[in-house]
């Protein structure tokens, strides 16, 4: 079922409101003469060329009928207007608010799209304006109209004057586009699920049904939109770890997909590589010698995606795939083996000693194997006390780790306290904040991961010692609140502490210079005296109080 065919529209005339008289210029003429305007009866006029008195405009817009008239005894003449009209109007079809792309011979429109027909003719002017979308039939209202299907339009329009010219039908025929590019990201090459290698190409790939995708935009862990340029996202130059790429297209009528987001781990790392000796093993000179029954057991291990290919040389020969320990050979000497790893994604061990990747291999120089773990050892910078072979510091004492190894080196030291399940790398001397008994285990790596550790039981003292005092006579009487003593009374200071035990007592009466006490206090002044007081333990943890009395005569 096709458009509805155009309404059809009778030639004809028209008077404007304004007293002006149309006439379509293909439309005849016939001239009548009357006798009064009121009857409108006479007779129509005839000419040679037709008989039957028809006549055309020749011309468009206006005609003046002009016939000889005497006024005031004059010749003159009087003229009748006519405008002729065979012109038809010309319409106008706007396309607004709405982003538009051509492509191979067709328009696309995107979201907001509103249509605008206007008409205009030059003489008697537009009578009306019709238009049709698609199978709809004509209509001749509301010319500022929304479009909001998706898909292919076609739209025709025309419009015709007041004396019944009618425009030739015009088409616009064009494809709204209302949905967004649908992006997806690709891996190529070792992978497995989200975590993939070096080598792994990591791409995007998007569609549009309709005007296609102009731009595939994408960022990293959030940080600067970039354009993805139809290769693969480059991942070489990132370190390990857990990535985010968020990405999205725009097709070229404006429609944003939104941000769809794939989250992968980049493994760049080798598997972790160690050698141990199974069997016997001899030290002399720093050097360790293995007997003909010495097994060497390569541990492999790889986080990740799993180990993928083990292999070991001996004295230069050719490699051979690692499956269990092996005998050296039973030949009197230096033996020398080489051996490497690779992850299933392809990362391969690296010597550690040299500057550049080209070297793959680790290398056990000479069999020398280290088995022994660094020598450890501690101690106390600040305040610490031995009581009953107890170890006493406060919360301000630092704990300081040591350990050296004389082989392959110290790797690091950690340590864990009360039972700590994972262990804290040391970096600096530490405290322990919490009052009473502490288990400190410690744990020094050497270089190739050989582990010793040591403990010890330490207490945190941080109360202050109990303060005491007493008069060598008793009060026996108060005055403004205050205890009264005799002239002649003595004050006896102590001072208690139930772990380390107190040090050092200190006074100071009536704001005079503190000094340290040693001796029972006598010969007070008269009057109210302020006495303060304050004790300290073996550690330093500190009491103070303040107290005031009344000496009589």
């Amino acid at each position: 079922m096709g458009f509805s065919q155009t309404t059809s529209h009778e030639k004809t005339t028209y008077v404007a409101p304004n007293g002006k008289l149309y006439w379509n210029l293909d439309l005849p003429v016939y001239l009548n003469v009357v006798l009064d305007s009121v009857s409108l009866k006479g007779h129509q006029l005839r000419h040679k060329a037709d008989y039957a008195g028809a006549y055309f405009f020749k011309k468009e817009g206006l005609n003046s009928l002009k016939l000889p008239h005497i006024i005031n005894k004059k010749r003159a003449y009087i003229s009748y207007q006519v405008y002729a009209d065979g012109t038809s109007p010309r319409t106008k079809v706007l396309f607004k608010e709405a982003n538009s792309y051509k492509k191979a011979g067709t328009t696309y429109y995107g979201k907001g799209l509103q249509v605008k027909i206007s008409a205009s003719d030059a003489i008697s002017g537009v009578k009306n304006t019709f238009y049709a979308l698609n199978q709809n039939n004509y209509k001749s209202e509301q010319f500022d109209f929304a479009v909001s299907g998706e898909g292919k339009i076609l739209l025709k329009s025309y419009s015709v004057d007041n004396v019944g010219n009618a425009e030739a039908v015009k088409e616009h025929a064009f494809t709204v586009d209302l949905t967004a590019p649908s992006t997806a990201h690709a891996l190529a090459g070792k992978f497995f699920g989200n975590i993939i290698g070096k080598n792994t190409v990591l791409s995007l790939n998007s569609s549009d049904a309709l005007c296609g995708v102009k731009q595939i935009s994408y960022k990293l862990n959030g940080g600067k939109v970039k354009k993805y340029s139809g290769n693969k996202i480059p991942t070489s130059k990132l370190a390990d770890g857990l990535y985010t790429i968020d990405y999205q297209a725009v097709d070229y009528v404006g429609n944003l997909e939104e941000w769809r987001t794939f989250e992968f781990y980049l493994d760049k790392s080798p598997p972790i590589l160690a050698a141990d000796a199974l069997g016997d093993r001899f030290v002399v000179n720093n050097q360790i010698y293995f007997s003909g029954r010495t097994k060497l057991k390569l541990t492999v291990v790889d986080n990740k995606v799993g180990v993928g290919v083990v292999n070991y040389s001996v004295d230069g020969k050719p490699y051979q795939a690692y499956s269990q320990p092996f005998y050296l050979p039973s030949v009197s000497g230096y033996h020398f083996v080489k051996y490497n790893a690779a992850d299933k994604l392809g990362n391969a061990t690296r010597e550690q000693k040299t500057s550049t990747y080209d070297e793959y291999d680790y290398n056990v120089s000479k069999i020398y194997v280290d088995l022994t773990g660094p020598i450890l050892s501690h101690r106390f910078v600040g305040d610490n006390f031995v009581a009953r072979d107890t170890f006493f510091i406060n919360s301000q004492t630092k704990i300081k780790l040591q350990a050296h190894d004389k082989e392959s080196g110290l790797q690091y030291i950690s340590y864990s306290v009360d039972n700590q399940r994972e262990e804290t790398v040391y970096k600096e001397p530490f405290s322990l904040q919490g009052t009473g008994k502490h288990l400190v285990e410690y744990f020094a790596y050497d270089q190739v991961n050989n582990r010793n550790r040591k403990n010890f039981i330490i207490k945190v003292d941080n109360q202050p010692p109990e303060i005491r005092y007493f008069f060598s006579i008793p009060s026996y009487k108060t005055q403004d609140g205050l205890p009264v003593y005799p002239a002649y009374a003595n004050l006896y200071l102590a001072a208690i502490d139930q772990k380390v035990g107190a040090d050092k007592i200190y006074y100071t009466l009536n704001a005079n210079k503190e000094r340290l006490y040693a001796s029972y206090l006598k010969g007070f002044a008269v009057g109210v005296n302020v006495l303060k007081i304050r004790a300290i333990d073996k550690l330093h943890n500190e009491q103070e109080i303040e107290i005031k009395f009344f000496i009589e005569k």
